[in-house]
């Protein structure tokens, strides 16, 4: 079945030829594809692991999927990063099936321009699913702002299941001031994520690279890591911050008596 310029493999979608990985990214598929992928994978019991990364899924096809999958507690891993689902109106289909769906462990929303309110329904919905195994979620390249960060440190905070975590490439500790028309930080969402860390002890890797923190947003969460005799985290990413000596030493007395960490960025 050829729709977007790519024959789609039904058999290994729909499971008559079955298959526990499959990879679709890059293929330039749009709606009518994915309503057909849909519509295959909703009765797929063997499929584990998809991704339709790099596509053109729009909130259409992105509300099939999700519709699919909220069915379908068998698939484990879903990459649908870069794939223009719908900024935050996809974002609250996904935001639908996360709540819903007791099987995903892995999930991909990189580069969709989720921003605050996307990240917002996603976590919100991720929290209220007690039933949820979601251990690793990429949230990287999707604008997430003060307003964000507390929606997600709100969710990293009671969600026990959740092991990985990439914020990278966001504005969690900066804003556009209109007044002074440039960027000023902002303590508000380094702080938020401090919090959480302060009692998360599930985490054990955690990437905010590229985030703005700064000096005093890098001492917050520095300082929670270090205060929270639970913690796990091993690994900690933290380049292209703009880290000065006060980071810098923060950064130091944390890993000098955090014993579960063995990778620092």
């Amino acid at each position: 079945m050829n729709l977007d310029g790519f024959a789609l493999p039904v058999k290994k979608l729909k499971g008559t030829d079955p298959v526990e990985t499959l990879d679709l990214s890059r293929k330039n598929l749009g709606v009518d594809s994915l309503v057909v992928i849909a519509s295959l994978i909703s009765v797929n019991g063997g499929l584990t692991k998809l991704s339709l990364a790099v596509n053109r899924l729009g909130e259409e096809g992105t509300k099939a999927i999700c519709k699919a999958l909220e069915q379908n507690s068998t698939l484990k891993e879903l990459d649908i990063s870069h794939s223009e689902i719908g900024g935050s109106a996809g974002a609250k289909d996904v935001a639908k099936m996360v709540g819903v769906n007791g099987g995903l462990t892995a999930l991909n929303l990189s580069s969709n321009s989720l921003k605050d309110e996307g990240v917002n329904a996603v976590c919100e919905a991720i929290q209220s699913n007690k039933e949820t195994k979601l251990a690793s979620l990429n949230f990287s390249y999707n604008s997430i702002g003060p307003v964000g960060a507390n929606a997600v440190a709100a969710m990293v905070a009671v969600t026990g299941a959740l092991t990985a975590l990439n914020l990278s490439s966001n504005d969690i500790g900066s804003h556009w001031d209109y007044d002074q028309d440039e960027i000023v930080s902002t303590p508000e969402g380094p702080k938020a994520i401090a919090d959480a860390l302060l009692v998360n002890g599930a985490l054990t890797a955690l990437d905010l690279s590229s985030n703005d923190l700064k000096d005093e947003g890098v001492c917050a969460v520095c300082e929670a890591i270090q205060s929270n005799k639970e913690t796990k985290l091993a690994s900690l990413n933290f380049k292209n911050n703009g880290i000065g000596p006060g980071g810098a030493n923060a950064v130091a007395a944390m890993v000098a008596v955090t014993g579960a960490l063995t990778k620092m960025e």
